[in-house]
Parts: C-alpha cells; structure tokens; sequence
C-alpha cells in the first residue's frame, strides 16, 4: 500500500500546478486526508 506521501506526489505529477495538502487527522483512526484545490480536483 503507498504512503500519503507518495499519493501525493503522484497527483501532483499527474495534474501540474495543483495546490495539494496532507491534512492531519488527530482521531484515533489518525487516517490523514488530501487537500486539492477546486481548480484541479476534477484532474487529479
């Protein structure tokens, strides 16, 4: 399974200038989420 990190870098690889985050969850599940800003959401 990939990490967030390499998730990321594969969105932004796939849609260039796209503004991406890793948001931080601090639940217990701590699963962490992606940012996309609404101009590139549709290509990543």
């Amino acid at each position: 399974m990939e990490s967030l990190e390499q998730i990321k870098n594969r969105a932004e690889l796939a849609a260039p200038g796209a503004k991406i985050d890793i948001v931080v969850n601090p639940g217990p599940s701590q699963q962490s989420s992606l940012l996309i800003d609404n101009a590139h959401a549709a290509a990543v």
